[in-house]
């Protein structure tokens, strides 16, 4: 039996309810999962121990790893509702922050605006499937069969990851 490979970084998609997580090791995405936060009232708290959670039960999981955070951005002309959803989720990449760096974790926050940029969901996301081996391609395909509700979750995860490995740039595009 092989033992799986320590991670060397995870990337966190945030939301209120689902989540997307990619873990890479060696350069290579290992990883692409799905992240729920149980109850019927969502909470900080839960959403964060929800994270710590499913890392801690994780094989090959274990400190000095690099989390690369989605910090949500307020958009101008959004309306009340999605700014105080946006805020919500600002303040629970903050608690994750804060969470994970005193356990000896390097943890960087980018806005989407600064990995994404404006292209379009699908464009962004066929880039990054383009970006990844055959073999990265399947276990992604895989994880997002699983659980088809969080696909654009998993998929933002893993462009995340891509980015931080400094595998594709600003808007998936692939680095020469």
């Amino acid at each position: 039996m092989t033992r799986p490979p320590n991670f060397d970084g995870l990337s966190l998609d945030p939301g209120k309810w689902k989540m997307g997580l990619c873990g890479s090791s060696g350069g290579v995405v290992t990883l692409a999962r799905t992240v729920w936060v149980p109850g019927h009232r969502w909470d900080r708290r839960k959403a964060v121990e929800a994270v710590l959670a499913t890392a801690e039960r994780l094989p090959g999981y274990g400190r000095d790893v690099r989390w690369t955070l989605e910090k949500p951005q307020v958009y101008p002309g959004a309306g009340v509702a999605v700014k105080k959803d946006t805020q919500e989720l600002r303040d629970l990449v903050d608690a994750l922050v804060a969470e994970l760096r005193p356990l000896g974790h390097r943890v960087v926050t980018y806005e989407p605006r600064k990995w994404k940029g404006q292209i379009p969901k699908p464009a962004h996301h066929r880039r990054v499937l383009e970006a990844l081996s055959p073999a990265e391609r399947d276990l992604v395909h895989g994880a997002c069969d699983l659980e088809p509700a969080a696909r654009l979750d998993i998929m933002d995860a893993v462009g995340l990851e891509l980015f931080a490995l400094k595998r594709v740039g600003r808007g998936g595009r692939r680095k020469p």
